[in-house]
């Protein structure tokens, strides 16, 4: 982060790049939030369902129990032990006979200290094998100093 405490972050994905924007990191990394509303945005448009639902089954779930499990991240040539966080936030709702795919719906987050920002992967994901499986995943590649102004 700057001096200021913002930071800026860039998005590349298929050979392309483009700048998500500038976002203040006192309440912590930008990206976790970043990637869970693209990713219930999409999960919206795909199945019709109530955006505020999703958000409100993913906050829900976020404040319960998670399945952590050791995992080793690669990271700038570099294989660090890792953790990865995995919830489920529609595993016990009751609209799940309406939701498809997305009932079997798992959040994990890869984590590190040794990673900067703490993030290196967040996945949203369906199981491959039901009709219209979904998967979303973000993977820190790399970091970049931010510009500094002259």
């Amino acid at each position: 982060p700057a001096p200021d405490g913002n930071t800026g972050i860039t998005l590349t994905e298929g050979g392309r790049t483009r700048i998500l924007g500038t976002y203040d990191t006192k309440a912590g990394n930008p990206v976790i939030m970043y990637f869970l509303e693209s990713t219930l945005r999409q999960m919206s448009q795909i199945s019709g369902g109530n955006p505020y639902y999703i958000r409100n089954r993913i906050k829900e779930a976020l404040l319960g129990e998670a399945e952590i499990e050791p995992v080793t991240f690669t990271f700038a040539g570099q294989d660090l032990a890792a953790q990865r966080a995995t919830i489920r936030p529609f595993a016990t709702d009751l609209a799940r006979d309406r939701m498809g795919a997305f009932a079997d719906l798992s959040l994990s987050v890869t984590v590190a200290e040794a990673i900067p920002g703490w993030y290196g992967r967040i996945e949203a994901r369906t199981p491959a094998d039901l009709p219209g499986a979904f998967a979303n995943e973000l993977t820190l590649a790399g970091v970049e100093p931010e510009a500094t102004a002259q």
